[in-house]
């Protein structure tokens, strides 16, 4: 058999293979680490929702092992941003997925846990509530976890794309500050919205 007609043979198979096993389409999905520069967020002490949005950030890009899934950050150093400028650059990049991190503080102390937002009455809300639903259950049973709301956040009222905005706990209450500001936490909260979104996604 010569080159020729090899090479048609091989041609051939990749097209009848594409046909049957389309390539798997790259999903983007921006994360938002909220707050930055002079917008520290909630604050206690030394500690401050800017730092710790930014660091669980840079972990779930880090952990993200699935080929099919690209994770970009709209911010990956301490500056400020606008939410005006967030939502433009991000609704430029036309993502599948938007999640917004956050961290709160309370007067109530003991007021604590995961609770994820979506914007209701928008084109993707049912999808954004999907994902919402698989960000708080797949948090460990140790977080106390809340309902998933609708409110009407800039950036999700803005958003040209499904979109949550993930509150991971309160610096007020004890146990989810230490959690929130440990290494070891830090990483189980980013692994669990890798795999929340591969889920999703």
């Amino acid at each position: 058999m010569n080159r020729v007609i090899k090479f048609s043979i091989v041609i051939l198979a990749a097209v009848f293979l594409s046909a049957f096993y389309p390539a798997r389409e790259e999903k983007l999905v921006v994360i938002d680490p909220g707050h930055g520069g002079a917008d520290a967020g909630a604050r206690l002490d030394e500690i401050a929702e800017k730092d710790l949005t930014l660091a669980i950030a840079e972990k779930l890009q880090k952990f993200n092992s699935d080929t099919r899934i690209k994770i970009v950050l709209s911010r990956n150093t301490d500056h400020l941003k606008t939410l005006k400028e967030r939502v433009e650059e991000i609704n430029l990049l036309k993502p599948d997925l938007l999640i917004s991190l956050h961290v709160s503080t309370h007067e109530n102390v003991n007021e604590q846990g995961i609770q994820a937002t979506v914007c209701a009455n928008k084109d993707y809300e049912s999808v954004s509530s999907v994902v919402a639903e698989n960000l708080v259950a797949s948090f460990p049973d140790a977080f106390e976890k809340q309902p998933v709301q609708a409110g009407n956040y800039f950036i999700l009222r803005n958003l040209d794309s499904p979109g949550v905005l993930l509150n991971m706990g309160y610096l007020s209450n004890e146990h989810d500050r230490a959690y929130l500001s440990s290494e070891a936490g830090q990483n189980e909260i980013a692994n669990t919205i890798v795999t929340a979104i591969q889920k999703s996604l």
